[in-house]
């Protein structure tokens, strides 16, 4: 099994939602000058549960959430982890960027945007509201990014044209 197939494995086993993507030609988007060395990235996504989500507004609703995202977000970057040492072994250059980090300094920005990584691999559109959609799970998704030079198998922008056309239809 080759590192490719063992990645698609692991992430079958771990994760809701997968993809690779090409941003070499995107490095303008990311904002931590230590992430533009890498061409290639693997969206990771875990889903919020309807029942989650729905019960927000209930008296123990949003402490409910909090629970679930702060757990969803280490299983994500456990995960990133898990892939980016399992890169490295096999002698590539890999960095999990963490599904909630934040850069310190003034401003409320993460280094990169993993929604837009995540359309880019193919795994939804950017919406009106400008959250990252995807045809399953809508916008209920918490995502997490491993940014490599190991050449992955991308889809092209015609699948991403496609999967939006299918969605509205």
């Amino acid at each position: 099994m080759d590192l490719i197939d063992k990645i698609k494995f692991f992430c079958d086993e771990k994760v809701i939602v997968y993809g690779f993507a090409d941003v070499a030609s995107y490095k303008e988007v990311i904002i931590d000058d230590d992430l533009r060395n890498f061409n290639y990235a693997i969206s990771i996504g875990i889903n919020i549960p309807d029942r989650v989500i729905d019960n927000i507004n209930t008296p123990d609703g949003d402490k409910a959430y909090l629970d679930y995202y702060q757990r969803v977000n280490e299983r994500l970057d456990e995960t990133a982890l898990q892939i980016q040492d399992m890169i490295r072994k096999e002698n590539h250059s890999s960095k999990a960027v963490k599904a909630s980090y934040i850069l310190p300094n003034d401003r409320l920005e993460g280094s990169l945007s993993h929604k837009f990584v995540a359309n880019l691999a193919g795994l939804g559109w950017i919406g009106k509201s400008a959250l990252l959609i995807n045809p399953y799970y809508g916008p209920r998704i918490r995502w997490a990014t491993i940014l490599t030079d190991l050449e992955l198998p991308v889809k092209t922008e015609d699948y991403l044209l496609d999967v939006r056309v299918a969605v509205y239809v």
